[in-house]
């Protein structure tokens, strides 16, 4: 299968991916799925992006954490 590579005008973008809708469909990717580039020696295999909580987690720092906010009065039968 070929796919084909558009140069963009935007230098952040600098090239695009089209992916036949039928490959996107097969790996569920729609628009803005996070897809991994993977080199296995003279192959490149794209696949969907796997999140996992534990890493996502561990990057969390005082840093980077942000403060509580207010959500307002009570509605319903929420308890804090």
């Amino acid at each position: 299968m070929l796919y084909h590579v558009r140069m963009e005008e935007d230098a952040h973008v600098g090239a695009r991916l089209c992916i036949p809708k039928p490959v996107a469909s097969q790996c569920d990717a729609r628009e803005g799925s996070a897809l991994e580039n993977v080199s296995r020696g003279d192959q490149d295999v794209l696949r969907k992006k796997s999140y996992d909580l534990t890493d996502m987690l561990a990057q969390v720092t005082p840093d980077n954490l942000h403060a509580e906010w207010d959500t307002g009065q009570v509605r319903g039968r929420e308890s804090w």
